[in-house]
């Protein structure tokens, strides 16, 4: 299955990008950043904009990621205005 969402951050709050549903299997996550000028960081649901994993340059390609069916993944924008498009491919 694939799965598509479209994000609007802020950066105080982490928001889960890793869609829970009934089907819970291993996957590849795919980010895009979709803002103009802005990064966004993603990483653990108690990140901070200082304390992160890593980040997702504004003009740089998507980032693809594989999680474990358990794996959960939040972002954070750089401000207000961020915006992330992911597709999440299960195997």
């Amino acid at each position: 299955m694939i799965r598509t969402r479209n994000y609007s951050l802020d950066n105080l709050t982490p928001i889960e990008i890793t869609i829970q549903d009934e089907v819970n299997t291993k996957s590849t996550i795919i980010i895009s950043n979709t803002s103009a000028n802005k990064h966004l960081v993603i990483g653990n649901n108690d990140m901070t904009s200082t304390n992160y994993g890593i980040r997702v340059e504004h003009d740089a390609p998507p980032v693809a990621i594989e999680l474990g069916k358990d794996d959960r993944l939040w972002a954070l924008g750089e401000d207000n205005t961020v915006t992330c498009a992911i597709m999440i491919v299960e195997r």
